[in-house]
């Protein structure tokens, strides 16, 4: 027995609902002390409309990938290169820092999102 094409929209739809509503809740925390309680109160109501669908429970695994965002993020806050850069502030002074490869923490969060993708694809196949 094969899924039909409308059935796999369907399922997509979820996860993709699914993943919007994991960034609403990722957003509003990382946001709370400015707008952070409106992005809370639309992620509240979007969780109560995604939960009201008879078929919300195909799209959670796309959640695991809202896991992977503090990595992206940490790697996009790691600075311009690798190693001691040292820059001049334009007065006689010298700012600088030691920054580390970003790279580990991009493939950590490709991981989540492969990671979902995965389970996702799994449990479909398996409604199959």
């Amino acid at each position: 027995m094969s899924i039909s094409s409308e059935q796999a929209h369907r399922s997509w739809s979820m996860f993709f609902g699914w993943l919007l509503v994991g960034t609403l809740w990722m957003a509003g925390i990382a946001s709370i002390l400015s707008i952070g309680i409106l992005v809370l109160a639309l992620a509240g109501a979007a969780t109560w409309f995604m939960s009201r669908r008879p078929d919300s429970r195909l799209g959670l695994p796309a959640l695991v990938s809202i896991g992977g965002l503090p990595f992206f993020i940490r790697a996009r806050m790691n600075g311009p290169a690798q190693g001691t850069v040292l820059s001049s502030n334009g007065g006689g002074g010298v700012t600088g820092g030691t920054y580390s490869n970003s790279w580990p923490w991009v493939a950590v969060g490709a991981l989540f999102i492969v990671a979902s993708v995965v389970a996702f694809l799994v449990t479909t196949r398996q409604r199959a």
